[in-house]
């Protein structure tokens, strides 16, 4: 039985039931296994860092930071569909004792159904600066947000340049999990 306030709530287009997950990505196997890929923004791809590292017993996600430009990681892409009213990732995120002169930059790209980018991309980039404990971090994405004729998405997660600044250190990415809010 849908309670009453359940029932205001999907009338407003405010509830969904259970997210439904989509991908998991620990970085446990090779990235190719998963489909995501690693990608550089305004900078060669040949010589950037992206890798899996070993940490406490794990594999994680190692970035690491960039003299120009961004470097990162792509998820797989995911089909945009009539049941989808947007998407919630989490993930951990931290940043090693060393990381300066970069910061998180996480957006979500778009797509037509002839794989065109449909600008702009949605920022998700967290207000929280990566420190040096793991913290949990949840991104959503309002299927309001993209633009008309948007048919697939994917997840971006990339240490970016701040000009004039040295880059050193990483980000780590740990634990990224994908769901679809319908």
């Amino acid at each position: 039985m849908i309670r009453p306030l359940a029932l205001s709530l999907l009338a407003a287009g405010l509830w969904c039931a259970d997210p439904v997950r989509l991908d998991l990505q620990a970085f446990e196997q090779p990235l190719s296994v998963s489909g995501w890929r690693t990608y550089a923004w305004s900078r060669p791809l040949d010589d950037i860092r992206v890798a899996t590292a070993e940490l406490d017993g794990g594999k994680v996600l190692r970035i690491d930071a960039v003299d120009a430009g961004a470097a990162g990681l792509v998820s797989r892409t995911y089909p945009v569909t009539a049941a989808d009213n947007g998407w919630r990732v989490t993930l951990r995120l931290k940043a090693d004792a060393g990381y300066a002169g970069n910061q998180p930059w996480f957006f979500a790209a778009v797509n037509d159904e002839a794989g065109k980018f449909l600008p702009p991309a949605v920022d998700l980039t967290p207000a929280a600066k990566a420190g040096a404990e793991w913290k949990e971090v949840t991104l959503e994405v309002a299927r309001a947000k993209l633009p008309t004729g948007a048919s697939r998405v994917t997840f971006n997660f990339a240490s970016a340049a701040i000009k004039g600044q040295s880059p050193a250190g990483a980000l780590l990415i740990d634990d990224v999990r994908v769901e679809a809010l319908r």
